[in-house]
C-alpha cells in the first residue's frame, strides 16, 4: 500500500514541468542545508565573545525609566 502511494507520487512528479521540478529541488536543498547547519554549529562566533545583551538592555531600560519619570514629574509640577 505504501509502495503504491510512493510510486504514484513519483509518477506525479515526473509529469510536472521542468521549472516546477527545479523549484522543488532548490527548496528541498535549502531545507537540507538548514538541517545540516544546525547539526554543526560554528565554534568561534562573534556573539560568544561579545558582551551579554541582557545587561546592556537593562541599563538602557533603567536610564529610559528615569528619563520618563523626570519628564512626568516636570509635567505634573507645571500643571
Amino acid at each position: 500500500m505504501l509502495k503504491s502511494k510512493v510510486e504514484g507520487k513519483i509518477k506525479a512528479l515526473k509529469k510536472l514541468p521542468m521549472k516546477t521540478k527545479i523549484v522543488i529541488a532548490v527548496g528541498l536543498a535549502g531545507i537540507l542545508l538548514i538541517f545540516v547547519s544546525e547539526m554543526f554549529p560554528a565554534k568561534n562566533t562573534a556573539e560568544s565573545k561579545s558582551v551579554p545583551t541582557e545587561s546592556v538592555a537593562t541599563d538602557d531600560t533603567d536610564s529610559y525609566k528615569k528619563q520618563i519619570e523626570k519628564s512626568l514629574k516636570m509635567f505634573f509640577l507645571k500643571s
